[in-house]
């Protein structure tokens, strides 16, 4: 004989459970303390705004016919689908809780004895599990309809951002790989600088790998950009740059490189680290 969830709630209590299985289009409802009054025992809704607040309407005629004054809504924890069903019956004055989904699944299979899911069983599957008393208090914060809707559009705008971080990011990552000479620093590489070489190699590997930097410098230039790079590679500077400033914890000179790359100012900015070698002077080795 199999077993079957409770046909009625002692309306001397004042007090019933509405069970609800909800799913992404649909929320099917059983609530048998009600039936005697005209309720059916499954009732299916629509999970929209209009049908739920209709039926939850209706749900509290018939209780208040029935001498109920509380009602409280019991769901399994179903993520999105449920929010707006929960949030709804709480701001029309209804006491919400929840059932562990593992609970129902067994429950189903005491009552019709198998593993069978459908909406309308598990309705049936979740007041028996209410009536066997393992019902989890809903803790979810709840709020004004419209400060709801600012956290939830904060949210999403938040995982927007995110998630253009994290393609920025990965984008960096795999352009520093391919090319380590280049500089792909975070500013170099969101600005101006870096903006201007993708729109000149659309970031085709092969068009990047084809220029050096400075034939790459001396094609933006000719486009009209202006370049600001930060490099301890001086010959690179005199080679592909019209001015150079040389820093070290302060200005020290700024002009074309050759009047900014002489004996007297690189002795001023590298002090002891650097050798100067007259022009010509040969090298050798051990």
């Amino acid at each position: 004989m199999k077993n079957s969830p409770r046909s009625l709630v002692d309306a001397t209590l004042s007090r019933a459970d509405i069970c609800g299985d909800v799913s992404m289009d649909d929320v099917h409802l059983t609530c048998p303390a009600l039936v005697p009054f005209g309720f059916p025992r499954i009732f299916v809704m629509q999970n929209r705004t209009e049908a739920i607040r209709t039926t939850l309407t209706e749900l509290r005629v018939h209780a208040d016919a029935a001498g109920i004054r509380y009602l409280r809504i019991v769901v399994e924890p179903t993520g999105i689908y449920g929010e707006l069903f929960l949030n709804i019956a709480k701001s029309m004055g209804f006491a919400t809780a929840l059932v562990n989904g593992e609970h129902v699944a067994k429950m189903r299979v005491l009552i019709f004895g198998d593993t069978g899911k459908t909406d309308r069983r598990d309705a049936e599957a979740i007041d028996a599990v209410v009536a066997s008393g393992r019902v989890i208090v809903d803790r979810r914060r709840s709020f004004p309809e419209i400060y709801e809707l600012l956290r939830n559009w904060g949210s999403l705008y938040q995982s927007g951002e995110d998630r253009l971080v994290e393609a920025k990011s990965r984008v960096h990552r795999s352009l520093r790989r391919l090319f380590p000479d280049f500089d792909f620093s975070t500013d170099f590489l969101y600005g101006p600088s870096g903006l201007a070489i993708f729109r000149a190699t659309e970031l085709d590997p092969h068009r990047i790998a084809a220029y050096a930097p400075g034939r790459l410098f001396e094609r933006l230039r000719k486009e009209g950009k202006t370049l600001f790079v930060a490099t301890h590679d001086l010959s690179c500077v005199a080679a592909d740059f019209d001015h150079a400033v040389l820093i070290n914890k302060r200005v020290i000179a700024f002009g074309r490189p050759q009047d900014v790359f002489t004996e007297e100012k690189l002795s001023e900015a590298f002090q002891r680290h650097l050798f100067v070698l007259p022009q010509g002077t040969t090298i050798v080795g051990p």
